[in-house]
């Protein structure tokens, strides 16, 4: 018999049983609306996670830090009193916890590293416009690396590199200094600092841009004056008359190359002193934190296919015992064996088949939410929190359909093994 007559004919015989066939279906397919779902989030989150890296991190930057020794566990450690003045414990505090300008050189000769900015946060006392004697409360932060600050107002959509001598302004602190912020580009702004002594300062900037404000693409967003890491390092050796640096930013060639640079950076001094973190790795934290999230998911669609599995199993069972007769009659006519296995094997590959189909489909259906999930949670309009992974979706169908072939096999089996003449005799 041929293979397409097989398979015209587990057709007409599923459309027999309906009900039972429907039912059946729709059991596999709450498993793999399940799987096709979570597939359909896990794809839609990473995309969601690439944009929210995009907006936060440069995948050429990587942030030093000073590595901070901590005890053996379980071992404490005797306390032994020394008499410091406070200019010693000050000194020993920056020593132990903060770079200077060696480590800037330092860490310019590790091969492939473009750029290095030693960073300093400080605080400035207000800003205000240059010809305005209206003061406000604000902060300050050196542009590190290369992502991108989203404009509202100024001459490019976007900026990348902050020149010296100029800032980006929130978006808050503008709307604060004037009512037509578009008006303040090219102005200057006034920022009022005091010294460690008490000594107060001030030093002019000239606003290049608005920044977009805060956004859902921004894990963590702040009201600031953001200028670049040269004017940033000059205003704090002013204000506390030093070199030392907080931490340390460095720019790769390379984005390819930043987790291996990394490690050579972690491996400077016998790998006591530095602790460096790169782009890719922070994305591989926060992937592995969805992934762990999505085969939760795909674990409970798998639960509810291997309970679909039993409803195959049964299904085929009953099906097997209603056409005895039939397949008695199959056989005598001259269906081989192997035929009327075949058969109830396509019977069940439909029923799977079917099954995959309809999940994916109620899967493809949620897609259509994504504006009211988006607006629920506060996301940008867009913004897609499940898109649907169609290859992934082919493959799912595809494996269904073997699932539900295995599981049919015992029955198909039993099917194939059947005396003719004994099967006729059944009533």
């Amino acid at each position: 018999m041929r293979r397409i007559d097989i398979i015209k004919r587990a057709s007409k015989n599923l459309k027999r049983s309906k009900i039972r066939t429907l039912l059946t279906s729709l059991a596999i397919a709450v498993g793999s609306t399940t799987i096709a779902l979570s597939l359909a989030a896990g794809k839609g989150a990473s995309n969601y996670l690439d944009t929210i890296v995009s907006a936060n991190a440069d995948k050429n930057a990587i942030q030093v830090t000073r590595k901070v020794e901590h005890n053996e566990k379980n071992k404490v450690n005797k306390y032994e009193e020394k008499e410091e003045s406070v200019e010693e414990k000050k000194a020993k505090s920056l020593k132990d916890y903060t770079f200077d300008n060696n480590d800037i050189e330092k860490l310019k000769k590790v091969e492939g590293v473009k750029k290095v900015n030693g960073v300093n946060n400080i605080g400035i006392e207000y800003f205000q416009l240059a010809n305005s004697n209206n003061k406000y409360i604000g902060s300050i932060a050196p542009k590190i690396n290369e992502s991108s600050i989203e404009l509202s107002q100024g001459k490019q959509k976007s900026i990348k590199n902050i020149q010296n001598g100029t800032v980006v302004v929130a978006k808050s602190y503008a709307e604060a200094l004037s009512k037509n912020p578009q008006d303040l580009i090219g102005k200057t702004i006034r920022l009022g600092f005091k010294k460690t002594n008490g000594e107060k300062f001030t030093k002019d900037f000239i606003i290049a841009g608005i920044d977009n404000g805060k956004y859902d693409a921004f894990v963590y967003y702040q009201e600031n004056i953001v200028m670049s890491t040269e004017d940033m390092t000059e205003l704090a050796q002013i204000q506390s008359g030093n070199n030392y640096y907080g931490y340390i930013s460095v720019i790769v060639n390379d984005s390819s190359k930043a987790e291996e640079i990394a490690n050579k950076i972690k491996e400077l001094d016998g790998g006591s002193r530095y602790e460096a973190l790169s782009f890719k790795q922070v994305a591989s934290v926060m992937s592995q934190a969805l992934a762990i999230l999505q085969y939760g998911l795909i674990g409970f669609g798998m639960l509810a296919i291997l309970a679909s599995v039993f409803g195959i199993i049964n299904t085929q069972y009953i099906s097997v015992l209603e056409r005895t007769r039939e397949i008695g009659l199959m056989k005598s006519l001259g269906l081989k064996s192997k035929d009327v296995s075949r058969l109830f094997r396509y019977e069940a590959a439909l029923i799977g088949f079917l099954g995959g189909v309809i999940g994916v489909t109620i899967a493809s259906l949620f897609t259509l939410l994504n504006p009211a999930i988006s607006s629920a949670i506060g996301l940008r309009e867009g913004t897609k929190l499940l898109i649907m992974d169609w290859p992934a979706s082919i493959v799912l169908i595809i494996s269904l359909m073997l699932v539900a072939i295995i599981s049919g096999y015992f029955p198909s089996r039993k099917a194939a093994k059947l005396n003719p003449i004994e099967a006729l005799r059944t009533e």
